[in-house]
């Protein structure tokens, strides 16, 4: 079997409480990284001295880049991806914990499968100190068995055009399909980093999927992104507090994804076509924001039984949601 090169890509701010454990947890490998970069967005504790300790006993290459400004948390994670070479990026969160076999597992994937633009894996939850919380990260995010047998059959794209359930916490890509996802526009919030690459790779290549949890996913109150398994109740409230904001945002992601992608031969015009009817189903969610709750009944019911809440949202849940959501 041949050898990929494998780039690990951290970024770090403020991160001394956890990050030694996530360092030796690189380190401790059992197929080591080629090369790491690491991007401090201008941490003030001693994370930066931490990074720089571990560059010189870590046994291979480690960069690291000291922003002098702030690039926020996305911006960080576009710079580090775009420093890194080789074959593979593999994207790390500074206070989790890998599995010893994580890079063994992710390059026997890209491996076994030469045109492969991601792989994504499973995660234990654990708290602040690392104990388990008796849960693992595909079932918070609602990553459903069905929903992988899809990925395993090649409709992951559909998948994800319909929610996310990358965590980049758990990624890598192959690195000549970087640039399909780069840059990474604003996401204010609708979705993270994780989501806009995963689509984007996913429209243009093959996605595979590791069922067995590779990392650790530390859940804490300073998380930026974390994956707490809000109640079925928190969530409405949630969407039903944001529900305007939400979907004109959304809409403007999915044209800006669709107008790149148009443009690039790798992505076939089935994919193309989906995430067109995904924007027609948003324009609808978002048109009802100017629609009375009585006169949105006939556009719901319609949407509904034309499958498009089905397929892009959350069923009947989504249409319940639009019908009693405020103005």
């Amino acid at each position: 079997m041949g050898r990929l090169t494998v780039c690990v890509a951290m970024c770090t701010y403020n991160g001394e409480r956890f990050l030694a454990q996530q360092l030796e947890s690189i380190a401790s490998q059992s197929r080591k990284p080629d090369a790491m970069i690491v991007s401090d967005d201008g941490s003030s504790d001693s994370t930066p001295r931490m990074v720089e300790s571990f560059a010189r006993r870590a046994g291979f290459p480690v960069n690291l880049i000291l922003n002098e400004q702030n690039l926020g948390f996305i911006g960080n994670f576009e710079q580090a991806i775009r420093a890194c070479e080789g074959d593979i990026i593999v994207l790390s969160d500074q206070d989790d914990e890998w599995l010893p076999h994580r890079l063994e597992k992710i390059e026997s994937a890209f491996l076994a499968a030469p045109g492969l633009g991601l792989v994504f894996s499973d995660a234990h939850l654990v708290d602040e100190d690392g104990r388990p919380l008796g849960a693992r990260l595909w079932e918070a995010v609602g990553f459903t068995p069905r929903e992988q047998r899809r990925f395993a059959s090649g409709a992951g794209f559909e998948v994800l055009v319909r929610h996310n359930v990358v965590s980049g916490t758990t990624m890598a890509l192959a690195a000549r399909y970087r640039e399909t996802a780069l840059p990474i526009p604003d996401l204010r919030g609708v979705t993270g980093h994780d989501g806009w690459i995963s689509l984007m790779i996913a429209a243009a290549a093959p996605v595979s999927i590791i069922a067995e949890p590779l990392v650790k996913y530390r859940q804490h109150g300073g998380n930026i992104i974390g994956a707490r398994d809000a109640s079925m109740v928190e969530k409405q409230q949630i969407a039903l507090r944001n529900w305007r904001e939400f979907y004109a945002i959304q809409l403007l992601l999915f044209e800006d994804a669709h107008a790149r992608l148009s443009g690039l031969s790798s992505v076939p015009e089935r994919n193309l076509r989906i995430l067109s009817e995904k924007i027609c189903h948003v324009k609808h969610r978002t048109s009802l924001r100017h629609v009375s709750r009585p006169r949105r009944v006939w556009p719901v019911l319609r949407e509904l039984a034309s499958g498009g809440y089905g397929r892009f949202s959350k069923g009947i849940l989504s249409a319940g949601l639009d019908l009693v959501a405020r103005g």
